[in-house]
């Protein structure tokens, strides 16, 4: 087991307490490490001055100090050196060519040290349209990358010289309506690589089509789906362990998560847990919405209990706190899974940190736009009425003035939101988050109604809370499924999960 307390935040201690472990694994054991959403973004694609600042300026990732931060993670990861390194997609920031070619330079130090390394693409990877390099106060066009060629740079990473593959037979199988693969980078190991992005529908004027158009949501054909549940049946009737990697999640890791963030979750999702699950599939590690959370499917059967599949999403690698993920494959097919967050340096840690703080207007912003789509005319009959009956109101007039009130009235308690699920375990990092958030609904609701007392405001906000509580104790107490008979919590830190069906 990867010795690696919650409480390490520093570098040093982490690889002390990994090369430790190291000597007390048992033989057989092997290890793996996993990560997600580097972002990265090649150094030559970046000069200073004004249009890289705004990047800097609307994102929460570390854009312009992804190289640096891989770097480090390559260095973290050859100091514990594990087995396997698992990728679960958007490996570079917007698809460009020289993203990829200078990750695959990180990414080779690893494969020459001897550890073997699986990637899946996310939406950002591949046919983007929003390929760029960032000159001075330009933002201008850069080469991206094609499917066809994905396979060329991230398959030869899949096997190490220290592994053995049988005369006759391919460490990786790819499907061939997709990039989804079957890899055995170790020794009665199978890596389902899903690839669950919708690149092909994308559109870019550069190559000839009408507009630009992309996709950041997920699709997986039922041929694919099936092709994978063989691949995995195979695998497990022949001893080998199996484990999932993919972009999208599989799982729903918050209440109505299909719902209010489809984008960030596989199409009937449930239908293709199940199936994997029932063909042998106990763990998928997933990315995308840069959380770091863990949650369990519902079993599959109804005769057996066990037939479920944990979903484990890890938060990005270039977003603070740089969530690493390491797991033990014991002899017994247990795989131990702890949490740790890289600490780079003092600078990058401050900057990530600062970071998020800029980002909290970014996520407002795309919180409002979303809301006055669904309610904003709803709220200016609501702002009229009130006017004709002589009320004061400040109400919103356009999606842009309800982000200025969010983030002017609610600053603090997003901030510690995002931070509280980018960080995991929402309730030991932050157990009053619930309040903090009730409190700041009511300082919102008397800035834009003057006139109403703060004690009927707060009366107003407790009998509006039951509509939204469902959601705010899903999310930041951590319940999957409440009040259902699948209520369920998964540690987002720690977890112990038997891989074998």
């Amino acid at each position: 087991m990867v010795n690696c307390p919650l409480s390490i935040m520093n570098y040093r201690p982490l690889l002390l307490c990994c090369l430790l472990a190291s000597f007390l694994l048992p033989v057989a054991a092997q290890r793996i490490a996993v990560l997600s959403d580097l972002h990265l973004l090649a150094p030559e694609l970046i000069q200073p001055g004004a249009a890289i600042d705004r990047v800097d300026n609307t994102d929460m990732k570390m854009v312009r100090q992804s190289d640096d931060l891989a770097t480090s993670i390559t260095d973290t990861l050859l100091a514990v050196h594990p087995n396997l390194v698992l990728i679960s997609g958007d490996l570079t920031y917007n698809g460009e060519r020289a993203s990829h070619l200078r990750l695959l330079q990180h990414l080779q130090r690893l494969h020459e040290a001897g550890i073997a390394v699986c990637v899946v693409p996310g939406n950002h990877d591949l046919l983007n349209p929003h390929a760029r390099s960032f000159f001075g106060d330009q933002a201008m066009e850069a080469d991206y990358l094609s499917p066809k060629d994905f396979p060329s740079l991230y398959d030869p990473l899949v096997t190490v010289p220290s592994v053995t593959v049988p005369e006759g037979s391919s460490p990786l199988l790819r499907d061939s309506l997709s990039l989804s693969y079957a890899a055995s980078p170790l020794p009665s190991l199978v890596i389902l690589g899903i690839d669950s992005n919708r690149y092909g529908d994308n559109l870019l004027r550069r190559r000839g089509d009408e507009r630009d158009e992309y996709h950041t949501d997920g699709y997986l054909r039922p041929e694919t789906l099936r092709w994978l549940c063989d691949r995995a049946t195979e695998a497990t009737k022949a001893g080998k362990l199996v484990i999932a990697v993919m972009h999208h999640h599989l799982v729903e890791h918050f209440d109505g998560e299909s719902v209010l963030l489809p984008q960030y979750i596989t199409p009937d999702s449930e239908t293709t847990a199940a199936a994997l699950a029932t063909a042998g599939v106990r763990v998928v590690f997933t990315g995308h919405l840069h959380i770091t959370d863990a949650v369990t499917s519902p079993s599959a059967s109804s005769t057996d209990p066990s037939v479920t599949i944990t979903d484990i999403s890890t938060g990005s690698a270039s977003t603070y706190p740089f969530p690493l993920r390491f797991g033990t494959i014991d002899k017994e097919g247990k795989l131990t899974i702890e949490t740790c967050f890289l600490h780079p340096s003092d600078k990058l840690v401050a900057d990530g940190r600062s970071q998020i703080e800029k980002g909290v207007n970014a996520i407002a912003l795309m919180v409002a736009r979303r809301a006055w789509d669904r309610f904003g005319k709803q709220l200016t009959n609501v702002a009229g009425m009130l006017a004709l009956l002589g009320s004061e109101t400040r109400l919103p007039s356009n999606s842009q003035e309800l982000a200025q009130l969010m983030t002017r009235e609610m600053y603090s308690a997003i901030l510690h939101c995002l931070i509280a699920v980018t960080s995991g375990n929402e309730p030991e990092y932050a157990p009053n988050l619930e309040t903090e958030l009730r409190e700041a609904a009511v300082r919102a609701l008397t800035s834009v109604l003057p006139s109403v007392a703060a004690d009927t405001a707060q009366e107003i906000i407790e009998n509006l809370w039951p509509r939204v509580q469902p959601l705010i104790v899903s999310v930041l107490k951590d319940i999957n499924r409440a009040d259902t008979n699948d209520e369920s919590r998964t540690d987002d830190h720690q977890l112990v999960i038997s891989l074998k069906p």
